[in-house]
């Protein structure tokens, strides 16, 4: 269960920086939100927003059988408002772009045909598009016939020596700062959210399993 101090912290957050507006469920309500607060560019992502449940990919052999899994929700199959549905619709032009998209392994391989050539204009729709992960980048590019090749703009939290192990390795890394080989990064948003004890009964164990802790 998430302690209440957590769900507090989360909720002024979102307040103070991130003011939301009202829900919007179809691209017609993407629409009237848009022109309501006279939004002049749109952020899509980060996170898992391009994706594509294809039906060879809910079929499984099990012992019993062939199995079909449910049809997914609707912000896995394209088109959806992630993918930008809703951009044909604004009574006028503006800059929407994809940042740090990932398709979750999407298997893009078995998209062919006219659904390829329709995702391939939904994507030159955006003025920019970065993914999180090369496997997303090697989507974007297969759909889009190498017109357009992403940057990887990897998920500051998740894999991130894995995602960006073209640019910079671990060992890199590893050199640049002087860390051993397994180390564990600590931060936080303010000084004062743990205790002191909490931080060294976390390098206590992290020691005891040959980890450095780095501040």
């Amino acid at each position: 269960t998430t302690p209440e101090v957590q769900v507090n912290a989360h909720k002024d957050f979102i307040k103070y920086y991130l003011p939301c507006s009202d829900i919007c469920r179809t691209n017609q309500d993407i629409v009237i939100v848009v022109e309501k607060y006279n939004i002049q560019g749109i952020v899509i992502g980060s996170d898992a927003v391009l994706q594509h449940s294809l039906f060879l990919s809910r079929i499984s052999l099990t012992k019993k059988g062939i199995k079909i899994k449910d049809k997914p929700s609707p912000d896995l199959i394209f088109p959806n408002p992630f993918w930008g549905s809703f951009l044909p619709l604004l009574s006028k032009e503006i800059p929407v772009i994809i940042m740090s998209a990932s398709s979750q392994n999407s298997n893009f391989r078995f998209i062919r045909g006219n659904l390829k050539k329709k995702m391939q204009v939904f994507l030159n729709r955006f003025q920019q598009i970065t993914v999180r992960d090369s496997w997303t980048q090697m989507m974007v590019r297969y759909l889009t016939n190498g017109s357009i090749i992403p940057s990887i703009t990897p998920d500051p939290v998740f894999s991130f020596n894995k995602n960006v192990s073209e640019q910079l390795s671990k060992e890199q890394i590893i050199k640049k700062f002087n860390l051993p080989k397994k180390y564990l990064l600590i931060s936080f948003r303010t000084p004062n959210c743990v205790t002191k004890k909490w931080l060294n009964d976390l390098k206590t164990i992290a020691e005891k399993n040959n980890i450095y802790c780095v501040p």
